[in-house]
């Protein structure tokens, strides 16, 4: 289970730095945007001393990743990095598996 998880979590660990830091050397703070798929997605450099998808920092969007699909609640959508998208399709696929699971038979009575 330990080599499972590590298999999983040191690479996304990986790329959510090599991410950050190819935003911060190419994107001034708060400053310049690329536009990935137009009127839809962006990449930005902003700064989360808060939470996943920059909740509780005192600023109204702040991470690397800006979606705006154009219609409520994703006009736009909240900034976020990799981690905070590791987190949420984590969080989803638990959730999923929990439906999926067999409940632990009760141990047979011995007669």
């Amino acid at each position: 289970m330990v080599r499972l998880i590590l298999f999983l979590t040191l690479p996304l660990y990986a790329l959510d730095q090599w991410s950050k830091h190819w935003i911060m050397d190419r994107f001034e703070l708060w400053q310049d945007s690329m536009e990935v798929i137009p009127g839809i997605f962006w990449l930005h450099h902003a700064a989360n001393t808060g939470v996943a998808f920059g909740m509780f920092n005192g600023t109204e969007y702040a991470n690397f990743l800006s979606f705006d699909f154009g219609f409520p609640p994703f006009h736009p959508w909240p900034s976020f990095n990799v981690a905070d998208s590791c987190v949420v399709v984590s969080a989803c696929l638990l959730a999923i598996s929990s439906f999926f699971e067999d409940p632990k038979k009760a141990p047979a009575k011995a007669s």
